[in-house]
C-alpha cells in the first residue's frame, strides 16, 4: 500500500531530522491519531485520496476504527515481501447504504471529515453495495501492507 503525499513527506522529513516540512530539525512526526477513518473508493484513490471516492454515495460518513484495533506488524510475503497490519475489530461504515457502488479500494484518514489522507489499500474481493446494505469489514479484511 503506497503512502499518501502527506505521510510520505512526513516520514522522509522525520528520517532526515526535520518535522512537518520545517527547514530546521525538530522533534519528529506528529502525534499518532487515536482514531482512523475509512473511506470507500471504486478505483485507485491516488496519493491525495480524492479519486473515485464513493463514501458519500453509500454513507453519510467515513467509518472509524480505534487506532489500537490494528494488529502488530508482521512479516508479509504476498503479494510482495514487507510488513503488514490488519484490523482486529469489525469496521462498520454504514448501517444502511444510501446509494449503490462497487468498492475495490479503501482509504485511511486521520479525521472524520477533511483531515489528512494517510494511505490506501486494495480489497482482495471488490464489494458491491446496494441501497440498504450494511457496509462493514470483518476482522482482518482491511490490510495495510508496506514493502
Amino acid at each position: 500500500m503506497p503512502f499518501s503525499n502527506y505521510l510520505a513527506t512526513r516520514s522522509l522529513n522525520w528520517i532526515r531530522g526535520v518535522a512537518n516540512g520545517a527547514t530546521t530539525p525538530a522533534a519528529g512526526m506528529p502525534a499518532a491519531p487515536s482514531t482512523l477513518y475509512i473511506s470507500l473508493h471504486s478505483a485507485d484513490p491516488g496519493v491525495n485520496g480524492t479519486n473515485a471516492d464513493v463514501t458519500s454515495i453509500v454513507s453519510a460518513a467515513r467509518g472509524s476504527i480505534v487506532a489500537a484495533n490494528w494488529s502488530s506488524p508482521t512479516a508479509s510475503s504476498a503479494p510482495a515481501s514487507g510488513f503488514q497490519i490488519s484490523n482486529t475489530a469489525e469496521v462498520q461504515v454504514t448501517a444502511s447504504a444510501i446509494g449503490s457502488a462497487t468498492v475495490s479500494y479503501f482509504g485511511i484518514w486521520d479525521a472524520a471529515t477533511s483531515g489528512n489522507f494517510l494511505e490506501y489499500g486494495v480489497l482482495s474481493n471488490p464489494l458491491t453495495i446496494a441501497t440498504g446494505d450494511i457496509v462493514k469489514f470483518a476482522i482482518g479484511q482491511l490490510v495495510s501492507r508496506h514493502i
